[in-house]
């Protein structure tokens, strides 16, 4: 299993050694980006708890509940391997869509991991769909970058909203520097997905290549701040900066990175 993210862990020297062991430890923030923090406002008096430690996930209107423990960055990577697929592709180009039944037997089995209680099933068995959609739940958020924000600023925020309702019920804001030119190209290639590799018969297939902690370098490498959160009941501040990292979860660093290079170069034709 990959070394976890700490606070101690999370500003040593990005080196090779780390990288072909799979562990991507955040980098050094380069402080000629760092700005003095803007004082809180009435928006961000609602602070989500990035560190919660248990939560009761809903299920069919309440019929069913499940208290879950939050995952942490190893249990993630661990499970992004095992997302990793390979698709065949038949000799007159065609291919089928990756099972969504396969993930889900992954995610049950993660959610196995971090099952404290589930209420409503009485003597019967937990459904492995259940368990999945239990478990993806957790990571259900609006993220994107508001269309009126201007691709040239030095920091752009991305929007993380948190809540099924028709109001979120947490906005949180990931304030990220204006990558270089040859840095968003550089995320761009990594963001590819897979490559065609040689398969049975002269044939082809596409082996889905993991890019989250590639993602959750850049996140590290582009944050700045993170507003509207709270880690230890405490704000966002510059010395807290590498807690803060480790505790959003890597699937939403790399969610969070994606909308910036979204916004950075797909608006470009609208």
């Amino acid at each position: 299993m990959n070394e976890q993210f700490t606070t101690e862990t999370a500003n040593k020297p990005l080196n090779q050694e780390t990288l072909d062991k799979g562990f991507e430890p955040m980098p050094i923030y380069d402080e000629k980006y760092q700005k003095t923090q803007e004082p809180m406002n009435s928006e961000e008096s609602k602070l989500y708890p990035l560190d919660w430690k248990t939560t009761d996930v809903k299920l069919a209107k309440g019929r069913f509940t499940h208290t879950v423990s939050r995952p942490l960055a190893d249990l993630m990577i661990e499970r992004e391997n095992e997302l990793n697929t390979e698709t065949p592709i038949a000799k007159d180009g065609s291919y089928d869509l990756p099972d969504e039944t396969a993930m889900e037997e992954v995610d049950a089995k993660y959610y196995e991991k971090i099952k404290i209680n589930a209420e409503g099933y009485g003597d019967r068995d937990i459904p492995t769909l259940h368990k999945a959609k239990a478990f993806q739940s957790l990571f259900v958020r609006e993220i994107y970058v508001d269309d009126d924000c201007d691709i040239f600023d030095e920091e752009i925020e991305v929007i993380e909203e948190v809540g099924s309702g028709d109001e979120a019920d947490f906005t949180i804001g990931h304030i990220l520097r204006q990558p270089e030119e040859k840095e968003l190209r550089k995320i761009r290639q990594s963001f590819r997905g897979g490559k065609l590799a040689p398969d049975k018969r002269g044939r082809q297939k596409f082996v889905e290549k993991s890019n989250l902690r590639k993602a959750m370098m850049y996140y590290s490498t582009y944050i700045v701040r993170i507003k509207g959160a709270s880690v230890g009941d405490e704000k966002f501040s510059p010395e807290r900066r590498a807690e803060f990292i480790a505790n959003v979860n890597p699937l939403i660093q790399r969610r969070v990175v994606k909308a910036l290079v979204e916004k950075l170069t797909g608006s470009l034709l609208d």
